[in-house]
């Protein structure tokens, strides 16, 4: 607890990592202001592999720069009790839109993660593999590969249970006062979308389509339709279509993947 800490005069310094693509944080080389602005009162940021590898050198090192001179001059937002109470109404009905969603479209989820790359720059768990997280009656892979999954058939996770839940709750601007990148970071996962194939994976199960209501909803609140944008976007969703179709014959190219995880500079 931050406010015992202080009681004993200890300074804290607190540090996170964060992965490039919205879902895992959202820092990349281009969105050091932002991230700074979003998570005040950190004073380290670990810089996974994407940050590091994906980008130009040139843009990297001038971001490493740009965090080392803003993150030490941010102070820590201190939430009023009355918006806890807000805070801790509106997450519950997140939780149960996303929890809806996940056990429907875990078989997907593990066939792509299953040919990825199995070996990142990192400190391994346990085990070659790692290990699993479990939700309800299914197992799913870690963090970069529940995310790469979902990315790769251009259905980003950043929108599941997301729009529903918005819908739902009354205090709608509470979300956006503590998540100050809401929109920026929900647009930029927008244009890694692939209707055509959440259209089809509705067909085959509801939780598909639920996500598909979700991405309505975003679409409606926000006022814009999520469509790629630059070629590399438009090339990425070439390839997410590929990985479907590959999908329904039960045999993914591990190279189609690691294509389209170059084109968002981001595996997971």
């Amino acid at each position: 607890n931050p406010k015992d800490a202080e009681k004993t005069g200890v300074k804290m310094f607190p540090i996170i990592g964060s992965a490039s693509l919205p879902f895992r944080g959202g820092l990349t080389p281009y969105s050091v202001e932002q991230f700074v602005n979003e998570y005040k009162g950190i004073r380290t940021a670990l810089l996974q592999s994407a940050f590091r590898y994906d980008y130009p050198l040139e843009d990297v090192r001038k971001a490493i720069a740009e965090l080392e001179e803003k993150l030490p001059k941010t102070e820590t937002v201190r939430i009023p009790k009355e918006d806890i109470v807000e805070l801790e109404k509106v997450v519950p009905v997140f939780a149960k839109a996303y929890m809806e969603v996940i056990e429907g479209i875990a078989g997907a989820i593990n066939t792509i993660a299953g040919v990825l790359p199995k070996r990142r720059e990192r400190v391994q768990h346990t085990g070659l593999f790692g290990y699993s997280r479990g939700v309800g009656e299914v197992r799913l892979p870690r963090a970069i590969g529940f995310t790469a999954a979902l990315y790769s058939l251009g259905v980003p996770p950043e929108f599941i249970g997301t729009g529903r839940a918005l819908q739902q709750i009354e205090n709608k601007n509470i979300v956006e006062k503590y998540y100050v990148s809401f929109r920026n970071e929900m647009k930029r996962a927008g244009r890694y979308i692939n209707k055509e194939n959440l259209s089809a994976l509705a067909k085959e199960h509801k939780s598909w389509k639920l996500i598909a209501e979700d991405i309505k909803a975003l679409e409606q609140y926000l006022g814009e339709e999520f469509k790629p944008e630059t070629e590399e976007e438009k090339k990425h969703q070439e390839l997410t279509s590929q990985i479907y179709s590959e999908l329904k014959h039960h045999s993914v190219s591990p190279i189609l993947v690691e294509e389209a995880g170059k084109l968002r500079h981001s595996l997971g």
